[in-house]
Order: structure tokens, then sequence, then C-alpha cells
């Protein structure tokens, strides 16, 4: 059957198109997280303390740590997302992605050496150094009430919208 040339239904479905999963499609995600399990156990055995966990030891080069941030934050949505931000914005869009790779490269070279010599394993023990424990303390329910309040509103979004 030509998929191309199939007309959709009135539900929105191309007759005689595949849905939901198949044999084959559970093997693949089977296969992925076996994968990603032997991944993490074999990565996992290097690691003698929780600081080697959290910190990897502390013996990564910063600028790894600095690429290792760039591509978290450069995800799948991003690059579906920016060249609709384009039209609609214009070359302003590019001038803030451009700006990316210096950020990084500063932040990498300026800020990432500086934490790792303090001896940290979170945000939260800088503040604590730096401003104190009620600080830290406040900063840490001032987090927890934002997450407890975007869950509220959501669960409240969905409410509505189900009316």
């Amino acid at each position: 059957m030509n998929l191309l040339a199939a007309t959709p239904s009135s539900d929105g479905m191309i007759a005689g198109a595949a849905t939901g999963f198949r044999p084959l499609d559970w093997a693949v995600v089977a296969l992925f997280l076996l994968w990603m399990l032997w991944i993490g156990y074999r990565s996992g055995r290097r690691n003698r303390t929780a600081e080697d966990y959290v910190l990897g030891g502390r013996t990564m080069n910063p600028v790894m740590v600095g690429i290792s941030l760039f591509a978290t934050l450069l995800s799948t949505l991003s690059y579906l997302s920016y060249p609709g931000e384009m039209v609609k914005y214009g070359p302003v869009v590019f001038i803030g992605l451009a700006a990316f790779p210096v950020a990084y490269y500063i932040v990498s070279r300026l800020m990432i050496p500086r934490y790792m010599k303090m001896n940290v394993t979170s945000a939260y023990e800088i503040l604590e150094i730096k401003l104190g424990r009620g600080v830290c303390a406040l900063w840490r329910r001032s987090f927890s009430c934002r997450c407890a309040s975007c869950g509220w509103r959501r669960s409240s979004m969905r409410r509505s919208m189900s009316r």
C-alpha cells in the first residue's frame, strides 16, 4: 500500500497504517533498556564513594564539563523549536544562540574550576559557605514551594481542561 497516496479517514488515521507497538518495536525498546542498564553497571563499578558517583572523582577537565552542560541544554526540543522561533522573531534568536559557545567557554574556564576547588557537591553547599545556613535553608524551602505549586497548578489545569 502506498501511504503517500492514502487518504485519512474521518478520525485522522490512514487506513491500513500500523497503530501501536508490534513485537519488533518492543524488542528494540527492550534491547535499548538492557543496553542502558549494562552501561550503568559498567560505569558504576568504577565508583568507590558517593563523591566518585556525584562528581566523577573530581578528575574531569573543566572544558569537558562545559561541553557536557552545552549538550544538556541543547536538547532535541531546542533543535525543533529554534527554526520556528527564528521565523517568528527573526535573526535576534540567532544572536542569542551565537552567545552560547562564548558563555560556556567562560563558564568552563572561570566558574567550574573555582567550584571544583571548593570541594562541594551541590549548589546548596556553596550557598551555605558564602551566605550561611539560614539563607541556604530559605532557598531550599523556596525551591520546594515552587515545585509543589507547579505540581498543584498542573493538576488544577488538568481538572479545568477535563470539564
